[in-house]
């Protein structure tokens, strides 16, 4: 009986190894899928022949040659061929049987669950192992499905970065739920070029496909708007917006000149049209036109004449500008950014403008709030009563002025797209590679609101982000600095250890052990601060913490925590009550803050 369950116990452990290595953990994608079924491990893309058999439309396209880098990257002999066998065959913008994947079984099923307006950027991807032959379909509902599909395959490869991994059977139908999802470049900073071509590709891979600058950095959108920019200057937004297009992401311009504009005067409509031709030019077809942080007032006596308000001669000029751009390109879409764009109240201002403003002008919210600790359905439907108008969400998150914000969007109504076609965050102002962090899940969360899971996403970055290695030092950093604007993180470890020592010591309990685990959390942070600082291969992001002594900071923090824990221990070997309850007086008072 003894030498047979021994015998079981070693046939069930051999086939719990095999199992596990058929069917370990698929990687972790941002933005999650609607659906993906996963199955087991087939192997690695590494040092096989790579047959790529694009349908016509992809066969010299932006998304066929990025498939063959990033194959390259792995190490992969890449063939583009209309047919071929390779021990990896790789079907884009068509089914293995060449089926247009509009034509196929699973269309109708994309076609049940997508907004329409969002069908283009839908796609189906498979991946198997047939008799020996790993085989991937990605066949999307446009070109920019075909190039989110291809960002999915990528993902998959390279789950760190410069690392591929093993493949996984799997079955993936996606599309995402907001129209619009993206950034707006439009706090007090301005990024470089370079910082901004960089940002478009973090973009692209991550699946937004919204860019709006109008930085108030920029001085040429707010208090210069009537300047025009430089033959460098708009070099430079051409290759952004020939990237952006690259990347399928629409770049939009926008202008603020509510401080000195005069709405009804055909100077100031021929200056601003002017300025968006410049654009028009280069491929822009989103404008918007901003009258925020200002007081809603009637600039010059020719406003006061012809207008009855601030909100009646914005709404006009508003107008103007989209019909004239509207005439030039069908495909215009234009944004208003109202002056009480924080509010739910239905002002005097809202009623002029749900009255005058053109109903295909989609009008700006930031929430209840300039930074509001949530944003609910209730609150985003009752503005869009009040406007009458399509949102357009500019969340000041994780803007943190010219700080550092590494945390995770939370506390979002899983169902704004209801109501909210798009949704565009406020970024950190000078540091686009930090903000890329709490972006990463803000591309999940407009992706697949309602699977959105703000832990899984900002663990999901940070790893992606740093890579294993780096994982738990670059986490720690983040923990630490990760509170916004809107206040809505959970505490950090240390806080969590600190609170349990603080109800110790409020019943008067042993507080050793507790004390023990706030000293190690001190040393642990001081030592995952110095690691990223001194050893973190991403010295761009290096660089944008190391500015403002934000490494100095923690550490200096970090050690003078260490050493208010060795008073505390002191203090209670003396055994003297007063001391104790003064050093851990101090201790508590003691508080990180950035």
């Amino acid at each position: 009986m003894k030498s047979k369950r021994k015998i079981n116990l070693k046939l069930i452990f051999i086939f719990f190894l095999i199992f596990c290595k058929s069917y370990g953990k698929p990687p972790d994608l941002i933005p999650l899928p609607q659906e993906a079924k996963w199955g087991k491990e087939i192997g690695r893309i590494e040092g096989k022949k790579v047959v790529l058999i694009t349908s016509p439309d992809e066969k010299n396209s932006y998304t066929t040659l990025a498939i063959k880098d990033f194959l390259n990257k792995a190490k992969a002999t890449v063939i583009l061929s209309e047919k071929g066998d390779g021990e990896v065959i790789i079907y884009l913008g068509q089914l293995e049987n060449k089926e247009n994947i509009r034509n196929s079984d699973k269309f109708k099923k994309l076609e049940k669950s997508v907004n329409p307006l969002m069908l283009q950027e839908s796609y189906y991807m498979k991946i198997e192992n047939r008799k020996g032959k790993i085989i991937i379909e990605i066949a999307g509902g446009g070109s920019e499905g075909n190039y989110f599909g291809a960002q999915t395959l990528k993902q998959i490869i390279f789950p760190e970065p410069n690392k591929d991994a093993p493949l996984y059977e799997v079955e993936i139908y996606d599309w995402p739920k907001f129209r619009f999802r993206g950034v707006i470049e439009g706090g007090g900073g301005r990024w470089s070029h370079e910082q901004r071509m960089s940002f478009l590709e973090f973009m692209g891979e991550h699946k937004m496909n919204y860019f709006l600058y109008i930085p108030k950095g920029d001085s040429k959108v707010r208090r210069e708007w009537r300047k025009p920019y430089s033959e460098e200057e708009m070099a430079q937004f051409k290759e952004e917006i020939a990237l952006a297009l690259r990347k399928k992401i629409n770049f939009a311009y926008g202008l603020n000149p509510a401080l000195s504009a005069h709405c009804g005067s055909e100077k100031t409509f021929k200056t601003i049209i002017d300025k968006f031709e410049k654009f028009r030019a280069i491929g822009v077809e989103h404008f918007g036109i901003f009258f925020d942080d200002i007081l809603p007032l009637r600039q010059s006596k020719q406003d006061r004449e012809m207008f009855s308000s601030a909100a009646e001669a914005h709404a006009y000029l508003a107008n103007r500008l989209y019909r004239y751009l509207k005439s030039k390109n069908p495909r215009t879409l234009f944004f208003f950014c109202p002056t009480p764009y924080w509010s739910i109240e239905n002002f005097g201002y809202f009623k002029v403008i749900k009255e005058m403003l053109d109903p295909d002008i989609a009008v700006g919210w930031t929430g209840k709030g300039v930074a509001p600790f949530s944003i609910t359905l209730d609150n985003a439907k009752k503005f869009y009563e009040i406007t009458g108008h399509q949102i357009g969400l500019g969340d000041n998150y994780p803007v943190h002025g010219d700080g550092l914000c590494m945390g995770t969007l939370r506390n979002r109504d899983p169902r704004l797209f209801e109501y909210i076609p798009a949704f565009v965050s406020n970024p950190a102002w000078s540091r686009p590679t930090m903000t890329s962090i709490p972006l990463a899940t803000i591309a999940d969360y407009t992706w697949n609101p309602l699977n959105y899971d703000a832990d899984r996403a900002w663990e999901v970055r940070i790893r992606r982000f740093g890579g294993s290695e780096f994982y738990p030092y670059l986490r720690t950093l983040c923990e630490m600095y990760k509170e916004g604007w809107p206040k809505f993180d959970k505490p950090d470890p240390l806080a969590i250890k600190r609170s349990n020592l603080n109800e110790a010591w409020k019943k008067n309990a042993n507080l050793i052990p507790h004390l023990v685990e706030v000293e190690k959390e001190y040393q642990w942070i001081k030592e995952a601060t110095s690691v990223i600082k001194n050893k973190f291969p991403n010295k761009t992001f290096v660089d944008e913490i190391k500015r403002g002594g934000y490494f100095e900071k923690l550490i200096s923090h970090a050690e003078e925590g260490i050493e208010k824990c060795k008073k505390v221990n002191e203090a209670i070997k003396s055994g003297n009550k007063e001391i104790i309850n003064a050093t851990m007086d101090d201790l508590m008072k003691f508080k990180f803050t950035h």
